[in-house]
This record gives C-alpha cells, sequence and structure tokens, in this order.
C-alpha cells in the first residue's frame, strides 16, 4: 500500500491553558498515542462504547481505525435538539450553563474533511461527574430562545422544538426512566445573538 504524503504522523493539536482566544496550540499526539504514520484522510469523535465520553473514529487508507477514550470519568451531557417534526435541527445553537461557565455549540452534519459527526451534540462539563447543569439555552434557526434550568447531568436531554424536554434517564442495569420538564419559549428576534 503507497503513501499520499509520505507517511507523515498523524497530528492533535490542543490549546493551551488560559481564556485568550489568541492562546498557542500544542501538538499534542505523541503525547495521546495517536500520532500513527499512516494516511488519515479523517476523524470523528463518537461516544462508541456509550459510556459518555468521547471517542475517536478515523478513516486512513488502511481502513478504520478506533481510539477509545480511557481518560478518568468527566462530567458530561448530549444534547439532542429536533424540530417539530422531529428532523435534527441543524444550524440551531445551544449554550450550556456549568459552574459559572457558557459553552456553546452548534447542531452539525459535517465538522471536518470526508467526516459526518453525530447530530447529538456532546459537551464536556470538565472535572468530576456533575449532578446538574444550571441551564440549557436553545437558539433555534429562527430566533426564538428556549431555556430549561436545573437539568440533570450525565444524560441525554432531547429537546423537540415547542414541547416540553424530555430526559431519558438509564441505570447501569438498563433500566430507563422517563422525564418531563417544562420549558418557557422567549420568541427573540433573529439578529439577536448570544
Amino acid at each position: 500500500q503507497g503513501s499520499f504524503n509520505g507517511y507523515e504522523r498523524d497530528r492533535l493539536f490542543v490549546p493551551t491553558d488560559g481564556a485568550a482566544p489568541d492562546r498557542p496550540w500544542i501538538d499534542a499526539g505523541w503525547l495521546m498515542g495517536l500520532d500513527d504514520d499512516h494516511d488519515g484522510r479523517a476523524v470523528v469523535p463518537i461516544d462508541a462504547d456509550g459510556d459518555g465520553d468521547q471517542d475517536l473514529a478515523l478513516w486512513t487508507l488502511g481502513g478504520l481505525v478506533y481510539r477509545e477514550n480511557t481518560a478518568p470519568a468527566a462530567a458530561w451531557t448530549r444534547v439532542r435538539l429536533l424540530e417539530e417534526d422531529g428532523t435534527p435541527a441543524l444550524g440551531a445553537r445551544i449554550t450550556v450553563t456549568h459552574a459559572g461557565r457558557r459553552l456553546a455549540r452548534r447542531v452539525a452534519l459535517v465538522e471536518g474533511f470526508q467526516s459526518q459527526v453525530s447530530t447529538d451534540v456532546h459537551v464536556g462539563l470538565g472535572g468530576s461527574p456533575a449532578e446538574r447543569i444550571e441551564a440549557i439555552e436553545v437558539r433555534w434557526k429562527d430566533g426564538s430562545l428556549q431555556r430549561v434550568e436545573a437539568v440533570e447531568a450525565q444524560r441525554l436531554v432531547t429537546i423537540r422544538r415547542g414541547q416540553a424536554l424530555n430526559v431519558f434517564v438509564c441505570n447501569d442495569d438498563k433500566k430507563c426512566h422517563h422525564y418531563n420538564y417544562y420549558i418557557v419559549v422567549h420568541k427573540m428576534p433573529p439578529n439577536n445573538s448570544f
């Protein structure tokens, strides 16, 4: 099998500490054991084993490579945004408020070259597993805003536009429970941003 790039090593760039948008990034691929010398074509984060952390699936000229995240458990939530007809709310934006920080994400299908990602938005909250998220705000494509407060963390939260918040909680024994929360919907002009 040939190489299109001379067997260059894969790289993984991570930001250094700090909040400045121009903070330096470093290549940490070799530190994390991700600097393979195959011809990588695409990489996507995926929770393939259902443990709440993001694993990596890499597409290479040699085939699919799976890398499991074996780091200690940290706090997370996954948000599924659906339009009224049940389709993914592509382009909608969520902001999760947790421990005084606001973390924003968009619902997308593509986040890189030759890759497709889940429309479920994974939000890493850091630290040890959390019990509650202060708030989740959803800015729909038409500018309307939905907000829910005091949502339990460590689970998939499904928000269907204009309806109550649905939370499915599955225990280790695979027994699942369903909860509904009331959401207040605020209509905002589309030009207002977070």
